[in-house]
């Protein structure tokens, strides 16, 4: 398990993890043109100047400078119910509340990766660690990545492992209480495992829905019959998966459940 005093953040690593998720996405539902890649310099309208707002360090801007991002306009969800916040096309002074849970305590070297309302996924990055945060993850999510394992050190300089001690009032309140992490490849590789075990699967271009949600009880076998459509059409073997033919499968299947 890795402890998170060994670990250390790399731009480039986070930025190549980011990077083969949107490529991965692409070989089943999400359109290559949705995804955009950043200029060899950076995204000129991400600077120090323009995001003094957000409240982030400079490591962080430098970060979000670079990633390439999933075009709003396409409208294309990157995991169940989610969508990635795209900080190429500036912020606002409603950015951060819509990217990080609880006003106020998120630290500056930490950056919300998604956007969107109450219902949407939170991934949180810290660009001290280079893990990535998953608030409120389903508590029925396993994985063969492992967890960040967080340790602190005491007053002699030796280390104690937090799941031992009694938090204080204080680290009770914090958002990281409920948010396991991940390294930055790990995350990434496991949200791919998410989706070649069909616990996440696609209606369409559009929608992502999951096996971990509750549904009524007339939508019960939505989940299962499109895992059948996916099987039918080759996944998860994706370097054979039929993608156009199967989304229209998909839309088909989803249409009996969907308004």
């Amino acid at each position: 398990m890795p402890l998170s005093n060994t670990l250390t953040y790399n731009r480039d690593t986070t930025i190549a993890a980011i990077t083969s998720y949107y490529d991965f996405l692409t070989k089943l539902y999400m359109p290559a043109s949705a995804v955009m890649h950043s200029p060899d310099s950076g995204w000129p309208s991400i600077t120090s100047t323009t995001f003094a707002a957000l409240g982030k360090t400079d490591e962080v801007v430098d970060l979000l400078r670079h990633l390439p991002y999933i075009d709003r306009i396409a409208d294309v969800p990157c995991a169940p119910h989610c969508y990635f916040a795209d900080y190429s096309t500036g912020i606002d002074e409603g950015t951060r509340e819509l990217t990080e849970p609880y006003e106020g305590t998120v630290e500056p070297h930490v950056v919300g990766l998604t956007l969107g309302g109450r219902d949407n996924l939170i991934f949180l990055l810290d660009t001290k660690l280079g893990v990535v945060h998953w608030v409120d993850c389903p508590s029925e999510l396993t994985t063969s990545r492992e967890q960040v394992m967080f340790v602190k050190e005491d007053e002699q300089g030796e280390e104690e492992n937090d799941a031992d001690d009694e938090h204080d009032e204080e680290e009770e309140e914090s958002w990281r209480d409920n948010a396991p992490a991940w390294t930055a490849e790990d995350f990434f590789e496991l949200l791919k495992e998410e989706y070649l075990a069909m616990n996440f699967v696609p209606t369409s271009a559009k929608e992502v829905f999951d096996v971990y949600s509750a549904y009524a009880d007339e939508d019960k076998d939505l989940v299962p019959n499109l895992q059948q459509v996916l099987r039918e059409h080759g996944w998860p073997d994706v370097e054979n998966f039929r993608k156009e033919e199967c989304l229209k499968a998909l839309e088909r299947t989803a249409s009996a459940y969907l308004p």
